[in-house]
């Protein structure tokens, strides 16, 4: 069975392709003002990685917050379930997590079924979000890790993004370095 998933963020539009759950192609494209052609776009390209047909996929699925912009989807799946259906299946034994997308987090709580027990989301604050995380860690000269490499998109800070959160980067070099 061929599967797509594509998570529709704020900042990023990522598409794995899996065969038989094993990922075989995967892209990813900035966010843009036509969202039904950055969808379009970035599907395709996944299925050039994976050199795979669209007619040759059996099922396609979105999370994030411009999922209701991708009209050729199956199914929506929220956020939060995405992240549990993630997490389990390339970490199995990870009870607790944390995702942090470009505006916002959450961190996700989970059983040994990979069924989400508790969660909180964090959507009012940028000192939650990849963008002010990503600018600290510049600031202060290191790096964030990444925990899973192999799903690693090779993402970059868009145009502008040295400059967000400025007031706080500030207070954190006042605060790495008093006086």
């Amino acid at each position: 069975m061929i599967t797509a998933g594509m998570d529709f963020g704020a900042k990023n539009v990522k598409v794995v392709i899996l065969e038989n759950g094993r990922i075989v192609g995967k892209a990813m494209l900035q966010a843009s003002r036509d969202d039904g052609a950055t969808a379009s776009l970035v599907y395709n390209k996944a299925l050039d990685a994976a050199g795979i047909l669209k007619k040759d996929v059996n099922r396609v699925f979105v999370t994030g917050t411009g999922r209701k912009k991708c009209s050729f989807a199956d199914s929506e799946i929220d956020e939060v379930i995405a992240d549990a259906r993630g997490i389990v299946s390339v970490a199995p034994k990870v009870r607790t997590f944390i995702d942090v997308g470009a505006e916002g987090g959450r961190a996700v709580r989970v059983n040994d079924k990979g069924e989400v027990v508790d969660y909180a989301v964090n959507d009012k604050c940028a000192a939650g979000a990849g963008i002010f995380v990503d600018t600290v860690a510049r600031t202060l000269e290191t790096e964030v890790e990444l925990r899973f490499p192999f799903l690693d998109m090779g993402a970059e800070a868009p145009a502008g993004a040295e400059h967000a959160d400025h007031g706080l980067v500030h207070d954190v070099l006042g605060r790495v370095h008093p006086g």
